[in-house]
This record gives structure tokens, sequence and C-alpha cells, in this order.
């Protein structure tokens, strides 16, 4: 049965997640522009879907009712596909980064329209930046093999 190893690696994701969220909250990610960085047109729908998913797939596991399983399904994979975006913005960044290595103003975000300046108008590092590569790794890691095992659990592998 893989609905409770899927509770735990979720949970381990979930702890990732949030410390990640924090450090996003930390560095101004809320006055990130989409176009310049992840910004929380993205992440809040990312974290607002696993929290949902995680719930919904608490209650199967405790339930067994197949309706909140599915729908734990849907949220965790529409999170995946969310993550997928972070992944292509970040590597797009990180490019025109290596490529303008020269500017002093390759790191430069702009604030969100409406938003007020940061740092008195110093260059601002996007919040992203500040996440660890290995958190962040890890976190996708324990995100992909919770989807590896509700999908298995869904299809019936593990027996119930």
């Amino acid at each position: 049965m893989l609905v409770w190893p899927a509770v735990g690696v979720w949970g381990a994701a979930a702890l990732g997640g949030l410390t990640m969220a924090a450090i996003f909250l930390r560095h101004n990610g809320m006055a990130q522009s989409e176009r310049t960085a992840i910004g929380p047109l993205r992440v809040f729908p990312h974290v607002g879907l696993a929290v949902v998913g995680f719930a919904l797939w608490l209650t199967y596991a405790i339930t067994d009712n197949d309706a909140t399983a599915w729908g734990a399904t849907a949220a965790i994979g529409a999170t995946f596909l969310i993550a997928g975006t972070f992944l292509l913005t970040r590597d797009q960044h990180r490019r025109a980064d290596l490529a303008r290595i020269r500017d002093p103003e390759a790191l430069r975000v702009p604030a969100a329209p409406g938003a007020a300046s940061m740092n008195g108008g110093a260059p601002v590092i996007a919040a992203e930046r500040f996440i660890p590569i290995w958190l962040a790794s890890a976190h996708g890691l324990l995100g992909a093999a919770t989807l590896i095992l509700v999908l298995l659990e869904r299809a019936g592998v593990g027996g119930s």
C-alpha cells in the first residue's frame, strides 16, 4: 500500500517548499514581476495546490474515499506542471545573466508595476536566487517521487 509512503514523501516535500516560500517572502518576492523573476502569480497557486492536494491525500488515507484520492492526484499534477515553469524561468534567467555577466545591471529585477522601489534604487536580486540549489533540487525530487507514488497507488500497484 503506497498511501502512507506518499504522505511521508509529500510531507518532506512540503517542509522544503515552506522553507523556500519563507526565503521568497523574506527577499521581497511579492514585489517581483513575472517577466523578470518567479513572481507570486505562480508561487501562490503552486503552494495552494500542493496544500490542497496534501489535505485531500491525507483525507483519502484516513477515509479511503476514491474521490478525494483523485482530487489529490489532480492537485499534485497541476502543482508539478507549475513547478516546470519555475525551472524554465530560472534557466532562462541564468542564461541571460551569464550572457551579461560583465554588466552590473544584469541582476537588476524591476519591481512589479505600482510597487515601491526596493533598496533605494540599488540593484535587486530576484528572490529565487537566494534559494539554495540543493533545497530546490531536493524539493523537486521529493515532489516527483510523490507524484510517482500517488500515480502508482491510483493504478493499483502495491495492493490495497
